[in-house]
C-alpha cells in the first residue's frame, strides 16, 4: 500500500461505519477503537512531521464493525480504473444512478489477489450470504465515489447494486425450498407479470400523547405497532408518519 493509498484508506475507514450501518440497518457496531496510524503513510514520512501526522495526539477513536476490512479492501479496488471499471469517476455515476449491475467474474478480478480463487470465493458468498456480499461491495464502491469529498452526502442515498453470476444459474425445474434465502440464476420467459408496486421496508410512528417517534422495520412488508412508548406514556396510540417511512419497488413475475 503506497502513501496516497493509505492515506485514502484512512479517511475512508471514518465514515465506513456510518455507511454501512445505512445499508445493513440491523447490524451492530462495535466498540470505538483508536485507529491504527502507520507514521510512513503520512505526508511528511517522518513520525512527527508533515501535514499529515498529529504531532503525537492520539487517533481519535474510529467505531469498527466484523466486516470493515473487507468493505475497505473493495473501495481500494474500485478507486482506481482497470480494464473492466472507470474508477472513482465510474463509482461517482453509478451513485449519482443510485443503481449499479455488475459481472461477478468482474470483479473478482478488481482485487490483488488470484482471480479464479478469488471467482470461487464470491461465488460461494454470493450463494450463501447474498445480502452480506451485495452490502460489502455496494459500501466499498459508494465510498470510492465519496473518496474526493471526505464527508457522508445526503442523508439516506443507496447505490441499488446488482451482481450477475452465470456460474449460479439453474434450470426452473431445479427450484426447491432449501435454496429459499440463496442466490438463484434463473434464465427463462416471463408470461405475467404484476404491476410494480412499493412496498415498506421502513416505518416512522409517532406516540400520540408526546409525539416520541419510533422506527421499525418490516419483513416482507409486514410490521406491527411498537408495543409501548419510550418515554412510558400509559395507554399511548401509535400513528405511522407516511412521509417518513421507506420503501422500494417491488414486483411479483
Amino acid at each position: 500500500m503506497d502513501q496516497e493509498e493509505a492515506v485514502a484508506v484512512g479517511a475512508a475507514r471514518r465514515i465506513c461505519p456510518q455507511l454501512w450501518v445505512r445499508y445493513c440497518p440491523d447490524s451492530a457496531l462495535g466498540e470505538a477503537q483508536p485507529e491504527v496510524i502507520d507514521p510512513s503513510a503520512h505526508v511528511g514520512g517522518k513520525k512527527g512531521k508533515g501535514k499529515g501526522y498529529n504531532k503525537g495526539k492520539p487517533a481519535q477513536p474510529v467505531a469498527s464493525f466484523e466486516y470493515a476490512d473487507e468493505v475497505l479492501s473493495w473501495f481500494v479496488a474500485f478507486r482506481q480504473p482497470s480494464p473492466c471499471w472507470g474508477g472513482h469517476a465510474a463509482a461517482q455515476a453509478a451513485l449519482e444512478a443510485r443503481q449499479l449491475t455488475l459481472k461477478l467474474a468482474e470483479i473478482a478480478s478488481l482485487r490483488r489477489r488470484d482471480p479464479a480463487v478469488e471467482l470461487n470465493s464470491l461465488l460461494q458468498q454470493l450463494m450463501r450470504q447474498p445480502d452480506l456480499l451485495l452490502a460489502q461491495v455496494a459500501v466499498g464502491i459508494h465510498l470510492a465515489a465519496l473518496e474526493k469529498a471526505h464527508h457522508l452526502d445526503e442523508d439516506g442515498l443507496k447505490l441499488d447494486l446488482g451482481l450477475v453470476a452465470p456460474e449460479l444459474q439453474r434450470p426452473m425445474q431445479a427450484l426447491r425450498s432449501d435454496i429459499i434465502d440463496s442466490y438463484v440464476g434463473l434464465k427463462g420467459s416471463v408470461v405475467r407479470a404484476a404491476a410494480i408496486a412499493p412496498m415498506v421496508t421502513e416505518l416512522t410512528f409517532s406516540c400520540g400523547r408526546c409525539a416520541t417517534e419510533v422506527v421499525k422495520p418490516t419483513k416482507d412488508g409486514r410490521f406491527e405497532y411498537p408495543s409501548a412508548c419510550p418515554r412510558k406514556c400509559k395507554f399511548a396510540r401509535f400513528s405511522v408518519e407516511k412521509d417518513k417511512c421507506k420503501a422500494i419497488d417491488w414486483q411479483r413475475i
